[in-house]
């Protein structure tokens, strides 16, 4: 089974692919607190899913193979099979358990030439911190810790970055982050096509992702891009 996915906004298929996983299943799943009123609130992923069945049913296969002896093994053989310098953890869902954890740093490790980008609020889970500390500390992944007005600020976990999500574009960060997403642009499939954005490059005193800035000419995608990756 394939396992890979692709997705335009961050780059084309020969140069990044991702692997998703659903979001009942690991950020919103019952009983977890790594999702906020605020995130579920902007986040793209039920609109997307609902929009893209075969997104949504994807992910949940995806669910099921990452708990199978031999994902790491598969994973590895497809991330080099398919040739990419660049690779996202979870355009929709997150990490959700140790075990998981792990398999994602041995494939890490054994893809040493690919750059590994991921967002995560499991941060917010204390179980899952001292995992999470071992996979921001290889030198080829670069973790971003998510959070918002209702999360806190992230503990200082060393090697990972802060990626602010706004409630809106009056919502500015407390701290300083490395990049900050707007809850007005991008987050829904029914925005008008080709409308521009009203232009906002900062956000106290994070950037905000030029994606999103209402840039004339913004960047192509995220490995075009590259300041989070």
């Amino acid at each position: 089974m394939n396992l890979l996915s692709t997705a335009s906004k961050i780059g084309p298929a020969k140069k990044v692919r991702a692997f998703n996983l659903p979001l009942e299943k690991t950020c919103c799943a019952s009983g977890n607190r790594i999702a906020t009123d605020c995130c579920r609130a902007v986040c793209y992923a039920p609109k997307m899913s609902a929009d893209r069945p075969r997104v949504h049913t994807f992910a949940m296969k995806n669910f099921t193979e990452s708990q199978l002896p031999d994902f790491v093994d598969r994973m590895v053989q497809q991330i080099k099979g398919a040739g990419v310098a660049d690779f996202k953890f979870h355009v929709t869902g997150d990490y959700y358990s140790s075990e998981y954890i792990d398999k994602c740093g041995q494939i890490i490790r054994e893809c040493s030439h690919v750059t590994f980008l991921s967002y995560t609020r499991s941060w917010r889970d204390d179980r899952l911190v001292p995992d999470l500390w071992e996979l921001a500390a290889l030198p080829n992944m670069k973790l971003f810790l998510s959070f918002d007005r209702q999360t806190g600020v992230p503990p200082a976990i060393p090697g990972t970055r802060l990626a602010w999500m706004a409630c809106d574009d009056s919502d500015h960060p407390p701290v300083k982050a490395h990049i900050a997403f707007r809850a007005t642009v991008e987050r829904t499939s029914d925005r008008p096509p080709n409308r521009r954005y009203l232009p906002l490059k900062i956000m106290g005193k994070t950037q905000v992702c030029p994606h999103q800035s209402g840039a004339v000419t913004p960047p192509a995608d995220c490995v075009t891009c590259r300041i989070c990756m």
